[in-house]
């Protein structure tokens, strides 16, 4: 890694020259001439804000940083090809890392810059270092194939012609690269790809979201896009902290913030039930992932889509989004094999409007597949087929065979299914398949009666408030099983083992 921040080198009693750079290594050449013999080399690195490119982008924070062939290795496994760079660039090993393994790589100029008295375009120090540091990135690793995307930050505050005249420059001098202003919002005409919530002017209408749920897509957000559109840090869904983890912290870093949910939840008595909320709240977490990755790759023409991280983020305060944790190890719940099947180069998709049918209906799907491979798939066999949780099959198909061209949301066919016979109430799984390949992909969906009897069992009494009646017949029950007097429930609250009711006596 490069120093952060600013270097400075003598030679004996003379300057050779200084550094800012935060992406690119601060190289120095002895001046022409030195005499052979003994000489004093002094090195003085600066660690104070040089520039101000922002007080929290990751270029100058500890929130990054690290060499992470393995991590590429478990994207991948994922199903996923490129890692954006929040407001930082790597380092050379993570270009010959990426490389090497088949990856893509959006790198950001280390900045970003959101206080009004900061913003970029008002001539102060940071517009001329932006220039000064993407010269040096695109120096440093330019001929590197993984590099693919240059970008000045994160989600800046900014005079838009300023931006757009940066991107401008570089579409002129360096065709290497893609170019945008910024990721997340100040999109400029000049941009060759935005990476961004919207479309510039339809900011109410997101390329992310609940908006593209249950069989939905982002296609009304995403038309008029004039270059191609990458959603920006998408899902954010969050699992509970496994506490587990702690004794992983081994060095100077240390996990205060786990410790303190540790101690709340011994506080509240449930320390024992850890791994259950983890577990719990991680399949929760996993459905809500795979939902919204299915709504990007139902998106006709989306560009691809941009997670907040794959991982648990350490920085930033608390930001358990990830599958794996923060040291990138599997918490359990999923495994990459799991999700690459909804997040990998070919996936399977089904427009499912509902999860919960009854027996009266017809479960009908249509199914498209996203193929993002490296040719086009020629005739490609598809089957699907609905299994209960048991595993016995209530019904199979296939489609017909086709091409699958490159891209988002190509057609398979419609799955129409008479489940009036079928078992219910019960869950069933629908599973779609792509033969002789490995990719394929489910989803649960619920079957129950279409009409079921109501009335009440002659020994429950049903009521719809805590009223007198109710109330002697709590007694009258407990009195009648217990051999004494009082309504338990109540009893209970005000041991405080149960939430007390407003109409306990």
């Amino acid at each position: 890694m490069p120093p952060h921040w600013e270097t400075r080198v003598w030679l004996d009693f003379s300057e050779i020259g200084s550094n800012n750079s935060l992406s690119t290594p601060h190289v120095y050449a002895l001046p022409f001439g030195v005499t052979a013999g003994s000489h004093k080399l002094t090195i003085r690195v600066d660690n104070r804000m040089i520039v101000d490119v922002g007080f929290d982008a990751h270029s100058v924070t500890d929130h990054t940083q690290g060499n992470w062939r393995r991590i590429i290795r478990i994207c991948k496994e994922h199903g996923l090809n490129l890692i954006r760079f929040h407001s930082w660039c790597p380092p050379e090993a993570a270009f010959i890392a990426a490389d090497e393994l088949g990856f893509y790589y959006q790198v950001e100029c280390g900045m970003w810059v959101r206080r009004a008295g900061s913003l970029l375009g008002r001539g102060k120090s940071n517009d001329k270092w932006l220039y000064d540091e993407s010269e040096r990135i695109v120096q440093a690793y330019g001929n590197h194939p993984s590099f693919t995307m240059l970008v000045h930050g994160n989600e800046p505050s900014a005079d838009l012609n300023f931006l757009a005249g940066w991107v401008k420059y570089w579409k002129e001098h360096d065709s290497r690269q893609l170019y945008s202003s910024a990721t997340g919002w100040a999109m400029t005409e000049e941009n060759q790809f935005h990476a961004t919530l919207a479309v510039p002017g339809r900011d109410q209408m997101r390329v992310r979201g609940i908006g593209g749920w249950n069989g939905k897509d982002y296609r009304e957000a995403h038309q008029g896009a004039r270059v191609p559109i990458i959603s920006h840090e998408i899902g954010q869904f969050t699992a509970y902290p496994d506490f587990g983890q702690i004794s992983k912290y081994t060095g100077w870093l240390k996990p205060r913030n786990f410790e303190i949910f540790r101690d709340s939840l011994d506080e509240h008595g449930m320390l024992d039930q850890n791994r259950a909320f983890v577990m719990a709240s991680g399949h929760l977490q996993t459905l809500c992932y795979k939902e919204e990755i299915e709504a990007a790759l139902r998106t006709p023409g989306l560009g691809g889509y941009e997670l907040l991280d794959l991982h648990d983020f350490p920085g930033q305060g608390t930001a358990l989004i990830g599958v794996p944790d923060a040291f990138w190890d599997a918490k359990g719940y999923v495994t990459p094999e799991q999700y690459r099947r909804f997040a990998g180069p070919t996936v399977p998709l089904a427009r499912l409007v509902k999860r919960t049918w009854t027996t009266d209906e017809t479960l009908t799907v249509d199914v498209e597949i996203s193929h993002f491979g490296a040719v086009p798939l020629k005739n490609s066999a598809a089957t699907w087929r609905l299994a209960a949780a048991d595993g016995k099959v209530a019904a199979t198909g296939e489609f017909p065979r086709r091409d699958i061209p490159l891209g988002n949301a190509s057609s398979l066919g419609r799955i129409t299914i008479d489940v009036s016979k079928l078992a219910a109430p019960v869950e069933y799984r629908l599973v779609v398949r792509l033969e002789n390949t490995p990719f394929g992909n489910g989803w649960i969906v619920w079957l129950y009666p279409a009409k079921i009897d109501l009335m009440a069992p002659r020994e429950l009494f049903v009521a719809s408030r805590f009223d007198d009646q109710a109330r002697t017949r709590c007694f009258s029950r407990n009195r009648r099983r217990s051999g004494r007097s009082g309504w338990w429930p109540c009893r209970a609250a005000a041991k405080g083992r149960l939430p007390r009711s407003p109409s306990c006596p």
